[in-house]
Order: C-alpha cells, then sequence, then structure tokens
C-alpha cells in the first residue's frame, strides 16, 4: 500500500502497476530465474532519462571507482535492464539479486548479503518526480548498488556487513543499519582530480540527479565510524550532510577493519 504523501498515490495506472511487479516479487523463490517485469514504455522512458542525466553528473561527482564499474557494466541506456540480465553481469564477481515487493527489515536486508545476495525492488519512481525518490527503486538498485559490485573491495564490504548482521544483537543492528547508511548508501570521499573535489561513492548519492548535482554545496562531517553509528538519519528527505572520508581506499580499509572486529 502506497502512504498518501506518495506521489503516485493518486496514479492508478502507477499503483497497478506496482502492485504487478510486488506479485512477480512475492511469487519468488531462491534460486529461481527472476522473471522479467513488464514494464511499459512511460517507465522505460523515465529510466532512460534519468539514465541520462545521471550518466552526464558521474563524470563530476562520482568517484573513480564506480565509474570504472559503470563503464564496465555496458547498461543498456533505453529500456530498464531486467533482473536476470543483472545477475549475468554480476555473476563474475558471485553477487546476485533477488526481488523483494517493498522495503524489508533491516536484519534481512543486510543479513542476505552474507549470502552475496541483495534484496532489491524493480518498481521505478514516479513520472512526477525523477530526480528524487525517498524509497529504493529500480533506479537505485541498478544504479546506486548493483554497478558497484563490480569492484571486489566494496563488493566484500556488502559481504561483511551481511555477516556482522548474522550474528548482532538488536541495538547491534541499529548501529550497523546506521554505519551502512552513511557509508554504502550515502557516503562521500575526497578524490583529488586535478583540485581536490568531494565525491559520492553511496548508492542513495550516486542515483539521485537531485542530491549528486549538490555534492559542491552539500554540508559534510568528518568520516568517524563511532560518529556514523550513532547519527540517526531521514528516510524520507534529501539527506542534510554526508560524512565525507580522505578517499575511497580510506572507506574501504576502515570499515574492513571495523567489520572484522566485530565478528
Amino acid at each position: 500500500m502506497l502512504p498518501e504523501d506518495h506521489p503516485g498515490f493518486s496514479d492508478t495506472l502507477y499503483r497497478m502497476l506496482r502492485d504487478e511487479i510486488a506479485s512477480i516479487a512475492n511469487s519468488y523463490k531462491p534460486g529461481d530465474i527472476v522473471l522479467d517485469v513488464p514494464y511499459i514504455r512511460e517507465e522505460h522512458i523515465i529510466w532512460e532519462s534519468i539514465n541520462i542525466q545521471l550518466e552526464a553528473l558521474y563524470g563530476k561527482y562520482a568517484c573513480a571507482e564506480y565509474r570504472e564499474c559503470y563503464s564496465q557494466a555496458g547498461l543498456n541506456r533505453i529500456t530498464i535492464p531486467q533482473f536476470a540480465t543483472i545477475n549475468k553481469i554480476l555473476e563474475p564477481r558471485g553477487f546476485s539479486v533477488s526481488p523483494v515487493a517493498g522495503l524489508v527489515s533491516p536484519r534481512e536486508f543486510l543479513s542476505s548479503l552474507s549470502d552475496n545476495t541483495m534484496l532489491c525492488t524493480q518498481y521505478i519512481r514516479h513520472y512526477s518526480i525523477p530526480e528524487y525518490t525517498p524509497e529504493p527503486d529500480v533506479v537505485h538498485e541498478i544504479l546506486g548498488h548493483c554497478i558497484f559490485f563490480l569492484n571486489k573491495d566494496l563488493a566484500e564490504l556488502n559481504r561483511l556487513f551481511g555477516k556482522v548482521a548474522r550474528v548482532a544483537t538488536d541495538d547491534g543492528i541499529e548501529k550497523l543499519i546506521r554505519l551502512y547508511w552513511h557509508t554504502v548508501e550515502f557516503g562521500a570521499c575526497m578524490e583529488n582530480d586535478g583540485g581536490s573535489r568531494v565525491k559520492a561513492y553511496g548508492a542513495g548519492l550516486l542515483s539521485s540527479i537531485k542530491e549528486l548535482s549538490s555534492m559542491d554545496v552539500i554540508s559534510t562531517r568528518e568520516f568517524n565510524i563511532e560518529d556514523m553509528e550513532n547519527t540517526v538519519y531521514d528516510t524520507m528527505n534529501p539527506q542534510p550532510f554526508v560524512f565525507c572520508a580522505k578517499s575511497f581506499s580510506h572507506v574501504v580499509e576502515d570499515l574492513t577493519e571495523h567489520l572484522h572486529d566485530l565478528l
């Protein structure tokens, strides 16, 4: 059920399509080939428009590691990639995506990563707000998360988050999902490309036209794991600040050490 403040709440066709996609996800069983979603022309147009705009921003605002993965993936820019196609792309990294009808609990989401699986939604954001979505959609899942699994360090970090989630207490899960949010979802790092710049490596930033185009002016805080574990976040609005690391390699090194310590 869509909340009344959702941009697609009064759009009968959009809601019908969402229900159909949810039905496909609910019928999925682990190990199955993910059934294709019958996206309509208007949804493919949204995908193409967002992809074109994001690709134009990546050169300036996405970290080098992500840009390399985006180039390697060779995604179709015209039509929404089906999950069966995404799984073929991710196969060399040992990762796969499984469809879910909507949001799942932090423990369920994180724990699945230990099995080299990301639980992902397949619906696309409403056409009225293509530049931003408060909920994960297929643009966020594919352009934000899936492509970056082609980076072995990022893929291993996700696995580590999953392994920790398997053994974490309820309080530990709360800290873990905050850490995941402020890094894998909305993390930034410095990068010297002829002038030190704040670059995005977080999936939420990389899949949001509105937020990615604001990287020059976004408020930043120093990358600090304890602070991130204890800083609450807002899922319904653009982020008021991001935690920024010295470099992407700094993110990988510090998170890897910390997550290993939790096992």
